[in-house]
């Protein structure tokens, strides 16, 4: 404290007026700071939106035209290649048609003076008119031929097929004589176990009727047996009978009872057996009736079998009628062929320079007709070069624009920058200016103290230099 208060009165008034100077201006940039906030803060959320918006429309239309011009040269390229095609086949076809028409001009010139080269001409004509006619009517015998070749061909398919249904026929004969040795064999065991049924049938009644005697014995056994039991109670309760006679009773009773038992065992034995006898006739009847089943089934097969046969039989009739008609067909076939090449033999010699005629009219109508197409073509292809020219220079045009438009986004990007920049730095001058400010707000706290020290001692030194008077 005693070292600040050597400071000078002028010292004082300096640092005040520069504490005044420092406060007014950080008074201002505080200010314009707040002042500059919030536009800034707008103004850059704005221009990053309208820079981003900028920047995806113009790649956007970067790529597009791109693409545009890709396609655009894709097609030139194409259609120059095809210009010179068409100009290569162009100069082709006119070198033809040139040779074409020398070649006409000399026929003309070598047929014009030549009156009976002209009558000799319209007899070869006339000629080749019958020669065409009697090869049309060759041809015409050739198609038959050639008909009558194929129709040989599947009755040869016919005759072959037909006979491997002879053969199995044959193999079904063989099958069906053993299914009547078989059905024969069938039928006599059929008879057999007829005659066993009924003399099944036969002992089966002889047996009811003993078994139903036997069952009419044993009731009226059964009923003196009941008779003599009946005594027999009655004689034990008698006391006056003597007990020898009791147990003769009651030992001929047990006799009586014992062969009665036995009986009764033996008429069940009889029932069994009737009961089986009556499901064998049962079995049998049902085997009888799936035998006469399978018989009627293989008469049927039989039948089948035998038109089968017929079937076939005609169709070998039908098949040897048709060799000897194709025989003759192909006999008739190598006359006509002989035919044919007699006139083929006589056309070549008057049908050759007609014929050279003619290919080279026709050829110069093609020629023609080729030649305008490609000028069609090219004319065509001319004009498609045209609006592709033009579509190019539209697309160039657009490129330069969009150049343009890139060159001035990048500029306003630049420029943007150094607006971002310059805030950047306003804002570390800020920053400094705000530790300056806060130095000067220890300073002024600092004077205050040393201001508020030195009143103090002025006043206490004001009353020791001016001491009271008495």
């Amino acid at each position: 404290m005693a070292a600040s208060l050597t400071l000078s009165v002028v010292e004082i008034v300096v640092l005040l007026l520069g504490a005044i100077i420092l406060g007014i201006t950080i008074h201002f940039f505080i200010t314009s700071r707040k002042n500059l906030r919030i536009p800034k803060e707008e103004s850059g959320s704005k221009a990053d939106l309208a820079r981003n918006e900028w920047k995806l429309k113009y790649f956007n239309d970067m790529e597009i035209k791109e693409r545009e011009i890709t396609a655009l040269t894709n097609r030139v390229n194409i259609a120059e290649e095809n210009a010179d095609e068409f100009a290569i086949e162009l100069e082709e076809l006119k070198k033809t048609n040139k040779s074409l028409k020398s070649t006409i001009e000399t026929t003309r010139q070598a047929t014009a003076p030549d009156e009976n080269i002209q009558q000799q001409i319209a007899a070869l004509k006339e000629e080749n008119r019958d020669l065409q006619e009697q090869v049309a009517y060759a041809k015409q015998v050739l198609a038959e031929s050639n008909r009558k070749e194929q129709q040989l061909m599947r009755l040869r398919e016919e005759n072959d097929q037909l006979q491997q249904q002879l053969r199995s026929a044959q193999q079904h004969n063989h099958e069906e004589e053993n299914n009547q040795s078989l059905i024969a064999g069938l039928k006599e065991q059929n008879d057999q176990l007829r005659q066993q049924l009924i003399e099944m049938s036969r002992q089966a009644s002889s047996q009811d009727e003993s078994a139903q005697h036997l069952i009419a014995e044993l009731r009226a056994q059964n009923q003196q047996l009941q008779e003599e039991l009946s005594a027999g109670k009655q004689a034990a309760e008698e006391p006056a009978h003597p007990q020898d006679d009791y147990l003769n009773r009651l030992m001929d009773a047990k006799r009586s009872l014992l062969e009665h038992n036995q009986k009764i065992n033996e008429l069940l034995g009889n029932i069994e057996v009737i009961k089986e006898k009556e499901e064998l006739q049962q079995e049998m009847a049902k085997t009888n009736e799936e035998l006469a089943g399978q018989i009627d089934h293989m008469r049927q097969q039989l039948a089948d079998k035998e038109s089968e046969i017929n079937t076939i039989r005609q169709k070998e009739t039908l098949t040897k009628e048709m060799s000897a008609m194709l025989d003759h067909a192909y006999s008739d076939f190598n006359i006509l062929q002989d035919k044919i090449h007699k006139l083929e033999a006589q056309l070549t010699s008057s049908r050759m320079q007609s014929l050279e005629f003619e290919d080279l009219k026709e050829e110069h109508i093609k020629l023609n007709s080729d030649i305008e197409r490609y000028r069609q073509k090219s004319q065509s292809l001319t004009a498609e070069n045209l609006q592709l020219q033009q579509e190019l220079n539209i697309t160039e045009d657009k490129l330069r624009e969009a150049n343009l438009q890139r060159q001035q986004l990048q500029k306003k990007v630049t420029y943007l920058e150094e607006i971002n920049n310059d805030l950047q730095q306003v804002s570390d001058a800020n920053k400094k200016l705000e530790g300056q400010l806060r130095r000067i707000g220890e300073l002024e706290s600092m004077l205050h103290l040393v201001s508020e020290e030195r009143d103090q001692l002025m006043q206490k030194q004001q009353p020791s230099q001016h001491p009271p008077f008495s």
